[in-house]
């Protein structure tokens, strides 16, 4: 790609024209750094006001769509020519004296799952952490600090928003009496075409973003000096549909100083270009760095990692789906047939040995190894939920497709075989005489008893859920409750173990999805009558997870077992009340 800058003749730009700083910072270098790199007007940065800043950040954006659909086209010639396959391309502009780091690639995703993930709304389009970890904490040892010093927007974010698109404000006016100078003398920084109409400004502002590689401590005596990036943010949608987010630097040295000068990275501008292809995302990001005063090979590092954080959004958008597939029913399917190998992967047919575990997937519940599944956290409740995730559920997710669930295995309980009979015989059968508990289910007056009675054992054991369930007709139904009921997998569980105590549902790998959205802490006891017959099921719930020395307490066993006692004299005793 060619970046070139026309530069007028010095007689004709005041040295500080296209410094960021004012004219003592311009005389101390060799030569005014040109072109977008070093755009900004000889004022201070505290001294130009916002509407001024958010003009600039228009004319930005309108370059970078610009000089990246370009590199685009270069890079797809040279793949078509050479057959290149480079993820991220790195080239140098001797004549503009620009080094650019480019990258593209295609989502699996809408653009609106994209914005959501880049930028929540939540947030009034401020870009997300998410992207900025990926940054970051993909690298070890890396700390970093982002921080918001100005809005450009004003308070009346929606009202600038809506002004700025219906004053249709042409791309290539502009933004200050220096650039109107240097406009006319043939300075090529802004858009040559305006086919896409009018833009809207979504979000400016001033950020500040600090960060300090702590890994290079281990190969140096010398101590790490932090690093700072002190940079105007603009999203920018164009008429086309597409989004570009621009980050350019503040190269005034005295502008809102918290470091020293040196430690600043100056001179750099990128962008990342979001447009939709089809039910499909591309995202092509371009950034580079003016070394019209040196090569910096840590402004380089830095922009290459942030191209590389790109590569991370498929793997966001299947963390943002991974919550719905963990809660919703709707997300899953029945059991699809297939156990899959019984002592080995189910992607990849290898044996489970010591070096090579098994490991059970969240949502489907099949077996497999360490490289064919991932650890995801997902943000659940102010908190993240570590979850492996083999790689057909992932490619499930990315299709919004339901999961299938690894079919139920033998049940190992007489309990078991009769929770899983059919509910229709195959041949005609005498119909067996009802059981105590079938008898119950029409009456209102059990419902309320059973219902005084949850409302009880849950004031004392300071829970929040309680319920009690009864097999009839080889099923479990509902008694009573207070709040939601759990969920069967959960009750099941505590019928087939005769008992279960989950500190958190979410954590415990006895647990499968979808998940309780309630329910964290559970515990459940089977009730039992005379013959030692299980008809029923007690259970206690929380919606904030437990500590195991309090579920281990002596005194909410007691309860729950006394809890359970009450119910089965209740049901015992209650045909011959009726009698």
């Amino acid at each position: 790609m060619n970046m070139s800058v026309v530069a007028p003749s010095p007689s004709q730009v005041p040295p500080a024209s296209f410094g960021w700083g004012r004219a003592g910072r311009a005389s101390a270098r060799t030569e005014p750094v040109q072109g977008p790199y070093g755009l900004c007007t000889s004022t201070s940065l505290t001294e130009t006001t916002d509407s001024t800043l958010c003009r600039r950040g228009r004319k930005l954006a309108a370059f970078m769509q610009d000089a990246i659909r370009r590199e685009n086209e270069a890079v797809q010639l040279k793949r078509v020519q050479y057959g290149s396959r480079d993820k991220i391309s790195i080239s140098a502009d001797a004549k503009a004296q620009v080094q650019l780091v480019h990258s593209a690639n295609v989502v699996p995703a809408p653009i609106d799952d994209v914005l959501r993930i880049l930028w929540p709304p939540a947030q009034q389009f401020v870009s997300s952490d998410a992207l900025w970890e990926a940054m970051f904490h993909g690298a070890d040892g890396v700390a970093y600090q982002r921080e918001r010093e100005r809005d450009l927007l004003g308070s009346q974010g929606a009202a600038s928003t809506a002004c700025v698109q219906e004053s249709h404000i042409p791309l290539l006016e502009p933004v200050d009496s220096e650039a109107s100078s240097t406009a006319s003398s043939g300075a090529s920084f802004t858009s040559a075409t305006d086919g896409d109409g009018a833009s809207q400004t979504l979000a400016s502002g001033l950020c500040r973003l600090r960060y300090e590689d702590l890994s290079a401590q281990l190969f140096s005596s010398s101590k790490a000096s932090p690093k700072e990036l002190l940079y105007i943010e603009h999203l920018e949608r164009f008429g086309d549909g597409s989004v570009v987010w621009t980050v350019k630097s503040v190269d005034d040295e005295d502008a809102c100083v918290v470091m020293p000068p040196a430690r600043r990275l100056q001179y750099v501008l990128w962008a990342c270009h979001v447009e939709a292809v089809g039910d499909r995302t591309r995202l092509s990001f371009l950034g580079g760095y003016n070394f019209s005063l040196g090569i910096q090979e840590v402004t380089k590092r830095f922009l290459v990692r942030a191209a590389e954080a790109y590569s991370h959004v498929p793997r966001l958008i299947v963390v943002d789906r991974l919550r719905d597939y963990l809660f919703n029913p709707r997300c899953h399917a029945a059991a699809d047939g297939a156990d899959g190998l019984l002592d080995g992967c189910r992607h990849c047919a290898s044996g489970f040995s010591l070096l090579t575990p098994a490991y059970p997937c969240r949502l489907c519940e099949h077996d497999v190894c360490a490289g064919c599944s991932s650890v995801e956290n997902v943000p659940v409740a102010a908190s993240y939920l570590p979850t492996r995730v083999c790689s057909s559920c992932t490619e499930l997710i990315k299709r919004r497709k339901p999961i299938y669930h690894r079919r139920p295995r033998a049940p190992k309980t007489p309990l078991g075989r009769l929770l899983r009979a059919a509910s229709t015989p195959a041949h005609p059968v005498r119909t067996p005489a009802p059981r105590p508990a079938e008898e119950l289910l029409g009456h209102e007056a059990i419902g309320v008893l059973c219902r005084l009675l949850a409302a009880t054992a849950a004031k004392a054991t300071h829970c929040t859920h309680a319920s009690v369930h009864v097999i009839a007709y080889n099923k479990l139904h509902l008694v009573a409750a207070v709040n939601s009921p759990p969920e069967h997998s959960l009750l099941r569980l505590a019928i087939e173990a005769s008992g279960a105590a989950i500190p958190d549902a979410l954590l415990d790998p006895r647990t499968t999805a979808p998940f309780p959205a309630e329910v964290r802490f559970y515990h459940g006891c089977p009730i039992h009558i005379a013959d030692g017959t299980c008809i029923g099921v007690v259970s206690i719930g929380d919606t904030r997870p437990w500590t195991p020395r309090r579920v281990q307490d002596p005194r909410v066993h007691t309860q729950l077992q006394a809890f359970a006692t009450a119910v089965a004299r209740l049901l015992r005793a209650w045909p011959r009340r009726t009698a």
